[in-house]
C-alpha cells in the first residue's frame, strides 16, 4: 500500500508519566485474558490472536523498531523481541 515505506516504530501511545512512570507496554491485557479463560474456544482464540500479532510483526516486510521507553514486560517484551531492534531509555 506504501511502498517507499520500509520501517516501522513500535511505541507506546501513552503520554510520558501516565501511569506515574514511563510505560512502553505493561503487557497482556488481563481482562482478556481473565475472559478468555471461561471456555476453551476463547482461550484458543485468544492467544492464536496474540501470536498471530506477534508473527505478523516479525515477519513484517518493514525494519520494525521497539521505542521501549520505561517500562517493559510479558506481553510488552514480547512485542520488543518481535521487532528487529530495540531501543531502550528509562
Amino acid at each position: 500500500q506504501f511502498p517507499r515505506v520500509r520501517v516501522a516504530v513500535v511505541r507506546s501511545g501513552l503520554p510520558e508519566r501516565a501511569l506515574g512512570r514511563n510505560v512502553f507496554c505493561a503487557g497482556n491485557d488481563l481482562g482478556e485474558l481473565d475472559a478468555a479463560r471461561t471456555t476453551r474456544e476463547r482461550f484458543v482464540a485468544f492467544w492464536r490472536t496474540l501470536s498471530a500479532f506477534l508473527t505478523a510483526l516479525y515477519d513484517s516486510r518493514l525494519y520494525t523498531i521497539a521505542a521501549v521507553h520505561g517500562f517493559c514486560a510479558a506481553g510488552g517484551l514480547a512485542i520488543a523481541l518481535a521487532c528487529d531492534t530495540r531501543v531502550a531509555s528509562p
